[in-house]
């Protein structure tokens, strides 16, 4: 039998699409959960789906995860860690330029503005380590983990965004990084207030209190559900937590559907932890249990290249939302659904109405004290997000700042970006960094 592999190829080959399809169907039928995906997009049934199958992209991540991260790196000049990492550094920046008083906006002027300039220089060669310092105090996860990568470019001390250096240098450096979440920090934090949410102000290492009289769980080896699983990841978090409350340690958790990513991250990552899991259930499950108390917010989520096979988004920004502390960051990467050379037909405009009904919704999700997982209004299928025939879901500038709306972020920064490429095609692409309100 022919591998899906090369089905997969021969799917781009002229004059062989006929009996791909044909076997595509056929496996279909027998509930092959990777010919059903593949067989929507290449036929264009893929413009009614509106969420990805985890299985899927559990399949396709365990058959691929040993070469992984050189292929996407190396041969697909893939870069969206560092450039995620570069936009925070930046919104950190800013904020430190503002002045002491980071609780405030108003800016430092005369005599003390004048020191600032002198400082400047300082600063800018101190903006490569003041992150690593503060993910050695955030609490921060990683949704869609894979091998790691996103986890040593986010703790690594190196300036790599800036450095111009090349990518194969950059993933060798990074592959060397040795994460150490015990060090001492030795650079005074940019943010030193944040409040969680339930608004209470903490103007301290940025470690948020502990329910001391939670104990932590207990698991054996035989977990199979992702409620076992969130336990894992909850005990690991809190021991850690209390272990480290005194040194001013953080909490650094990676979620991935792939148990061989899993592995690879656990090796290689710098995480705390790492948990497999379907990342809109367990963010669902780390919701609750934030919300209800039983484990402290996140100054810092994470989801590099991840939500090309979740699809629709709204309910997974939700959970994200009340994961954060008012004033945590949300940085991600989507495929640009606009500019896509894979969408198949023209895209509907973005209704003139959205952002209106998101501001709605976001009000009455806010009196009603709820969250809502509605998506706008012909947004999944359709102008906020598609299916393409590559297989991977594509998302709009303006789907996404309409969610950002919706949940209770306000968009800190936005660029269009070069994604990866896909054959000889570049692959347009967004980064956002959004910001907890």
């Amino acid at each position: 039998m022919i591998s899906q592999s090369v089905l997969w190829v021969l799917a781009r080959t002229p004059g062989c699409r006929p009996a791909v399809l044909e076997a595509y169907t056929s496996l279909a039928v027998n509930n092959d959960i990777r010919a059903q995906h593949k067989l929507a997009a290449l036929t264009g049934e893929g413009n009614t789906v509106s969420r990805g199958n985890p299985e899927y992209a559990q399949l396709i991540y365990d058959d691929m995860a040993e070469v992984f991260e050189s292929k996407l790196v190396e041969s697909l000049q893939y870069r969206g860690p560092w450039l995620l990492r570069e936009m925070l550094v930046t919104a950190l920046e800013t904020e430190r330029r503002r002045g002491t008083d980071l609780t405030t906006s108003e800016e430092i002027c005369g005599p003390e503005r004048e020191r600032e300039r002198e400082n400047e220089g300082e600063r800018e060669r101190e903006r490569g380590i003041s992150l690593s310092i503060l993910m050695k105090e955030w609490r921060v996860l990683d949704l869609g983990c894979g091998s790691g990568l996103c986890g040593r470019v986010f703790t690594s001390t190196d300036s790599a965004c800036e450095s111009g250096d090349t990518d194969e240098d950059i993933l060798s450096r990074s592959n060397a990084v040795k994460t150490d979440n015990r060090v001492e920090p030795t650079v005074s934090s940019p943010m030193t207030e944040m409040r969680d949410v339930s608004g209470t102000s903490h103007v301290d290492d940025l470690s948020f209190r502990t329910n001391r009289d939670n104990t932590a769980r207990e698991t054996d080896s035989s977990l199979t559900n992702e409620r076992d699983e969130i336990a894992v990841l909850l005990s690991s978090s809190r021991r850690k937590e209390e272990e480290e409350k005194e040194e001013g340690g953080g909490v650094f958790i990676g979620i991935d559907i792939s148990q061989r990513m899993v592995e690879l991250s656990e090796r290689n990552g710098g995480y705390t932890c790492v948990v497999r899991g379907d990342i809109t259930e367990m963010s669902r499950l780390l919701a609750e249990d934030v919300t209800s108390r039983r484990c402290s917010s996140f100054h810092l989520v994470l989801a590099a290249d991840t939500f090309i096979y979740v699809g629709a988004l709204s309910e997974i920004f939700s959970y994200i939302r009340a994961i954060l502390c008012t004033g945590g960051w949300f940085a991600f990467t989507t495929e640009a659904l606009e500019l896509s050379p894979m969408r198949q037909g023209d895209l509907t405009p973005t209704p003139v109405d959205a952002f209106l009904e998101a501001e709605r919704l976001y009000r009455r999700n806010q009196e009603e004290k709820g969250v809502g997982y509605e998506e706008p209004v012909g947004a999944v299928p359709g102008w906020g997000a598609q299916l393409l025939s590559s297989a991977r879901f594509a998302h709009s500038e303006s789907y996404v700042t309409c969610l950002a709306c919706m949940h209770g972020f306000k968009v800190n920064s936005y660029q269009e970006i070069l994604l990866r490429k896909e054959e000889v095609v570049s692959l347009p692409g967004h980064a956002f960094l959004l910001r907890a309100i």
